[in-house]
C-alpha cells in the first residue's frame, strides 16, 4: 500500500495496532474514486482475508479502512 499510496501527493495513513486507515486525495474525478475503491477491494482481499471498509467518497478524494488478521 505505501508504495501504491506513493504516486499520489496527499495521502494519509494511520495504523493503530490493528487498523489501517488511509486518505487519498487524488483531484481526478468520481470515476476514478470508485475505480480506486474496487481497486483497493479486489487488492487487499485477495492478499489478506480483510474486508475494507470505505468510510467516504468524493470526486477528489477517499477514505478507507482494513484490519490485519
Amino acid at each position: 500500500m505505501d508504495v501504491w499510496t506513493s504516486h499520489f501527493d496527499a495521502c494519509k495513513h494511520h495504523y493503530d495496532g490493528k487498523t489501517h486507515f488511509y486518505t487519498v486525495h487524488h483531484d481526478v474525478n468520481l470515476n476514478f474514486s470508485i475505480f480506486t475503491k474496487e481497486y483497493v477491494s479486489s487488492m487487499i482481499q485477495n492478499t489478506i482475508p480483510s474486508t475494507v471498509r470505505f468510510e467516504a467518497m468524493s470526486p477528489n478524494a477517499l477514505t478507507f479502512s482494513f484490519d490485519l488478521p
